[in-house]
């Protein structure tokens, strides 16, 4: 969905009803309901191997406005069909025994992106998690992933019971 173009005002033109509706209308409908707002939640665990950065995959979603996550295909992904700035965050979580590190960051077209690597040691409740929280630029068909990393010696699958503990994923357009 494109951004809508503001239109240009000619001095000594008038406004009517015309303009107000095809102008005004669209450009405030578009940033009340029609930018572009991604969410998902890992539904299933996922093995992530030891000191191995790994993009998270997200067979569900609960909004996608934009179109920019596939169920089936590449769905670690979410590809951009409106070029602009992204607010974008993710986080893993992983029931670990024993002393470990997590770590997320985001990658753009499966390049880290530079200082969003968040790195956190384990927690006392067994349950270890890491988010990470970036603006990135995404032009039309770029890609974003919410990639995460442990090293508690052995593979390990994502923690999705009880939901709100869940790997997630979210990214929200916030301007071109």
């Amino acid at each position: 969905m494109a951004v809508p173009a503001p239109r240009t005002w000619l001095a000594g033109e008038t406004v009517n009803a015309g303009h107000m509706n095809t102008e005004i209308n669209t450009a405030i409908t578009w940033l009340i309901s029609g930018f572009p707002l991604f969410r998902a939640v890992q539904s299933a665990s996922q093995v992530i191997n030891n000191t191995t950065w790994t993009s998270l995959t997200f067979a569900t979603e609960d909004i996608d406005r934009d179109n920019g996550h596939s169920t089936s295909v590449n769905t670690s992904r979410y590809t951009a069909q409106t070029a602009g700035r992204y607010r974008v965050n993710g986080g893993v979580t992983f029931n670990f025994t024993g002393t470990s590190i997590v770590a997320t960051r985001l990658a753009v077209n499966g390049t880290a992106v530079n200082g969003s690597a968040q790195f956190h040691g384990k927690s006392n409740n067994n349950f270890s998690s890491a988010r990470t929280d970036d603006i990135v630029y995404l032009g039309i068909g770029d890609y974003v992933e919410v990639q995460a990393w442990h090293d508690a010696g052995a593979a390990w699958g994502t923690e999705v019971s009880g939901g709100d503990v869940a790997p997630h994923f979210r990214a929200q357009w916030i301007s071109s």
